[in-house]
């Protein structure tokens, strides 16, 4: 059975994806929106609240759209880059992980 998708785990890869690539925290969310919507992961959220909250921050513009599009394949090919790319978006994404609950309050809206 697929893990459902959490706004927590939602909101820790956008704080992630802010951290990491210098995005600000509501196009972080646009970005997982896009990402989740091109996945059509939609039935895998663990409530419609969750899907409602996410839905918020997908932009309704086209040509929005379209650069955030741009966006998620740069960074998909920023981290595909080589494999040191890949070792180092890893262990930064680890070290993000370790201190998250420390430093974020995944309930904040």
């Amino acid at each position: 059975m697929p893990s459902k998708i959490t706004r927590e785990g939602i909101q820790f890869e956008a704080d992630f994806t802010a951290h990491f690539f210098g995005y600000s925290p509501e196009e972080s969310l646009a970005l997982e929106a896009m990402t989740l919507a091109d996945d059509d992961a939609t039935t895998n959220f663990d409530s419609y609240e969750t899907s409602t909250w996410l839905r918020q921050y997908l932009p309704n513009n086209i040509d929005e759209r379209q650069r955030l599009s741009r966006e998620l394949n740069r960074i998909f090919a920023s981290i595909r880059h080589d494999d040191a790319s890949y070792q180092n978006y890893c262990y930064e994404y680890t070290q993000f992980s370790k201190n998250y609950q420390n430093n974020y309050d995944v309930n904040a809206d």
